[in-house]
């Protein structure tokens, strides 16, 4: 009979990935060996450690992505404030009283500027009034020649 397996805290694993830690970090935090984590991802998730790694970037990439345009472009939150009462005897809460705010989170330019940099190639460069890919003709002075 083998050793017993160890005990896998997945959504710990899973919010370390999606923050980039590495697996030996992961392991670490867990309080086991790096090789022990990889075989019970292979295990458990049916694939090697680097593309469920992959996978749990991906979807931060992704999130990050969103996050950027919601920020860029402005965004409203909600925010409920609610006061309770606890029954001594029951030990039920009980909401008496609630309040909603919204708070109106304006575009950023920055983020604006970020993503038209990386998005749309464009540059800070003042010298230059050019659209990439795009060639624009025409605009030399030349000499004509007869």
């Amino acid at each position: 009979m083998g050793r017993k397996q160890a005990e896998i805290d997945w959504a710990k694993v899973d919010s370390m990935l999606r923050v980039m830690e590495t697996g030996t970090a992961i392991a670490c935090a867990l309080g086991i060996h790096e090789e022990t984590l990889y075989r019970a991802v292979k295990r458990e998730k049916k694939m090697d450690f680097q593309k469920y790694a992959q996978s749990m970037k991906a979807q931060t990439l992704f999130s990050l992505k969103a996050m950027q345009f919601k920020v860029a472009y402005g965004y409203n939150t909600t925010l409920t404030d609610e006061k309770a009462l606890i029954d001594p005897k029951t030990r039920e809460r009980k909401v008496t009283e609630m309040r909603t705010k919204t708070v109106e989170h304006e575009p950023s330019v920055t983020m604006l500027i970020h993503l038209g940099k990386h998005y749309l190639g464009q540059t800070e460069d003042k010298d230059k009034d050019t659209i990439p890919g795009w060639d624009i003709v025409g605009d030399e002075e030349e000499e004509l020649t007869e």
